[in-house]
């Protein structure tokens, strides 16, 4: 089921922050079903480990542990979420889905808080097949500076959302895919870049390739919006 178990931790530029990559398993859709929901929680969150991610249960490969309440800007973060994934067929709820199939962004809490090494900013799965769903990814908001936008908070989530679902990190400053490359600075509103965008060193879902087109590799995964 796992598609590697290494387990690193890379250093994000936009900050000094780390990003933890642990190696597991989304809820990948195409252009005739229907949207793949992407819940995004800023709530207190008890997490439970164990070998899969499921998100319907709050269970994580990564670790165990309860987040404390994101403090920062939660209204401008699902704003600035809703319009970088605007143009994919996916939708942004902010309640849990009735349905047994989504992924989940938890914005909230501290690395500390889920038992991690202090300075981690996020944390996600890779699943280079993408082959579990209702993937959880971390964005530790409580550990990042009182001044960081939402902008800048969706920006990092959106790039957790992408490494999770199986594609490689960018290695592009302010690109929607850059999770854990040497020149990912997250500085506004990401931008999905084009054919010859870097990937990141190392990257465990590269298969040797060093470039990638981010906006073809989402759409790959999620399909885009209905016209």
């Amino acid at each position: 089921m796992f598609a590697d178990s290494r387990t690193s931790l890379l250093r994000l530029a936009m900050r000094p922050w780390l990003i933890l990559l642990v190696g597991c398993g989304g809820a990948a859709t195409g252009d005739e079903a229907p949207p793949a929901k992407v819940f995004v929680t800023y709530d207190g969150t008890l997490v439970e480990k164990a070998g899969a991610d499921d998100a319907t249960s709050n269970t994580s490969s990564i670790f165990s542990g309860t987040l404390s309440a994101f403090t920062g800007r939660a209204t401008d973060t699902t704003t600035a979420l809703e319009a970088i994934l605007a143009p994919f067929h996916i939708e942004v709820v902010t309640e849990r889905p009735d349905n047994a199939l989504y992924d989940m962004i938890v914005i909230a809490g501290t690395a500390e808080e889920a038992g991690l090494a202090s300075g981690l900013g996020g944390a996600a799965p890779f699943d280079c097949q993408n082959a579990v769903p209702n993937k959880m990814v971390f964005v530790f908001g409580n550990s990042f500076p009182i001044t960081t936008t939402g902008a800048q908070y969706a920006s990092l989530a959106v790039a957790g959302l992408g490494f999770s679902q199986g594609i490689p990190s960018s290695n592009l400053k302010d690109d929607c895919l850059c999770w854990s490359g040497a020149a990912c600075d997250n500085t506004k509103q990401c931008t999905f870049g084009g054919p010859g965008t870097p990937i990141a060193d190392n990257d465990p879902c590269a298969a040797g390739a060093t470039t990638m087109d981010p906006m073809t590799e989402f759409q790959r995964v999620y399909g885009l919006a209905a016209p």
